[in-house]
């Protein structure tokens, strides 16, 4: 059955097309007598109905419902037919209505359910227009197109699906010859069927295993009894362990840039070199969590993405806040369409600060605080064209406010002497600051 399912998709080419092109199967039972009709007489109205039960409980039902229409599978029974049923055939008096039989109704039954046989009428009139019905005798004429696609044997097909399989989980880099460290490397927490499955990477790789043996038509209790893919699972149990720690170590919300940027509002009033110190140490702190889960050496941590990912965006924070600068946006007015001007501390781009936001390495959104030393407002700067007039505004994303007043140094205007001294003296704190270097071992 599956070799003939083969040839309906591969050979009649409607891999993509909608459910409703399947063929259709209806099993006739002829000659149906007394005694086959107790097996099911008692609980069923009809063949019909028997039919449907048995099928779902049948253990090659999943064949049968993938190789034919949804809904187009079923079974009709027809009675034994009587010397008048021939004679009155014989005679072409069969369809008259003096003719009555048990058998005549029953063919007139069948005749009705094959003319109604096609698929619902969908979006177009194209849908409705589904495959010719074919008698299962009429098969024969095509085995040996069908015998071409693979070996006749359906042991051997599934052998050659298999290696199929092999080929392309090591296409996507599921080998057993990787090291767990390597494996673990290949997802990624932002990736959509690491979400979906809780960033447990064993059901994650099932999953896409699953997707690869419903792409090639394969039972997946024959795939994992495989010898080969049997050791890629068991290195990928070995990796979820690395995944694990990885995420606890490095995932979590403290390294966020929207913690990291909070931190330096709040708890460190935009001092560059504390943030640095305060991160730093973290990090290192991280890290030797890391390697005591995993009992992996130092030198791992270079094939270990989402480790270097943190590092760069340790080192982009400390920068975008040693590089503030006060400077001027337009702000929206309460309760009116019209801006004013107001100063503020440009504290440059921050990609992730927005979870909602996919990442994009075209547009990375630049932001400015607003702060008069206690207060705080953090705005997304945007870009505004009006009547030709095109100016910096600023979006609200989030405020608060500190619970000492004057924690927070106030941006002076850019065009000031005061503004000026300040910007050169905070340019020699920088300087004079610890350089990433000095705390990350």
């Amino acid at each position: 059955m599956w070799l003939v399912y083969d040839y309906v998709v591969d050979v009649l080419q409607i891999r993509e097309a909608s459910g409703s092109k399947l063929p259709g199967l209806i099993y006739v039972r002829t000659q149906e007598t007394e005694v086959q009709q107790r097996e099911y007489s008692k609980e069923f109205k009809d063949f019909g109905s028997f039919f449907d039960r048995v099928l779902e409980e049948h253990e090659d039902a999943h064949v049968l419902t993938q190789m034919f229409a949804p809904g187009r599978i079923a079974g009709h029974a027809l009675p034994v037919w009587t010397v008048n049923d021939l004679d009155s055939y014989e005679s072409g008096g069969f369809w008259q209505d003096g003719h009555q039989s048990p058998f005549k109704d029953a063919v007139a039954n069948l005749c009705e359910k094959l003319a109604t046989e096609k698929p619902p009428l969908k979006d177009s009139a194209e849908e409705s227009v589904g495959p010719p019905l074919m008698a299962l005798s009429a098969l024969s004429a095509h085995l040996s197109k069908i015998a071409r696609l693979e070996k006749f044997d359906p042991r051997d097909h599934e052998a050659t699906k298999v290696v199929k399989l092999r080929a392309a989980l090591r296409s996507i880099g599921f080998d057993a010859e990787r090291e767990p460290l390597w494996l673990a490397d290949l997802f990624d927490p932002e990736d959509d069927d690491v979400k979906q499955h809780c960033f447990q990477l064993e059901a994650v790789a099932k999953g896409r295993i699953e997707k690869i043996c419903e792409d090639l038509r394969i039972d997946v209790e024959i795939v994992e009894a495989d010898p080969d893919v049997a050791a890629v699972l068991l290195q990928f149990k070995k990796a979820a362990k690395i995944f694990d720690a990885a995420m606890e170590a490095f995932a979590g919300e403290d390294f966020s840039e929207k913690k990291i940027l909070l931190k330096a509002i709040c708890n460190l009033h935009l001092d560059a070199p504390s943030l640095a110190d305060e991160l730093w140490s973290s990090f290192a702190y991280a890290e030797e969590r890391f390697l005591t889960m995993t009992g992996l050496p130092r030198s791992s941590f270079k094939d270990l993405r989402l480790h270097q990912r943190v590092k760069w965006r340790i080192e982009d924070a400390i920068s975008s806040m040693r590089g503030r600068s006060a400077s001027e946006i337009r702000l929206r007015k309460p309760d009116t369409k019209e801006f004013e001007l107001a100063n503020v501390w440009s504290i440059g781009e921050w990609p992730g600060l927005d979870p909602k936001r996919k990442r994009s390495k075209v547009h990375r959104p630049e932001y400015a605080l607003w702060t008069d030393g206690t207060s705080w407002k953090l705005y997304e700067e945007k870009f505004l064209n009006q009547k030709g007039d095109g100016f910096i505004i600023g979006e609200l994303r989030d405020e608060g406010r500190l619970k000492q007043e004057g924690c927070l140094p106030v941006p002076a205007s850019p065009s000031s002497t005061q503004y000026a001294a300040r910007s050169m003296q905070h340019d020699e704190d920088s300087i004079s600051g610890s350089s990433p270097g000095g705390h990350f071992v």
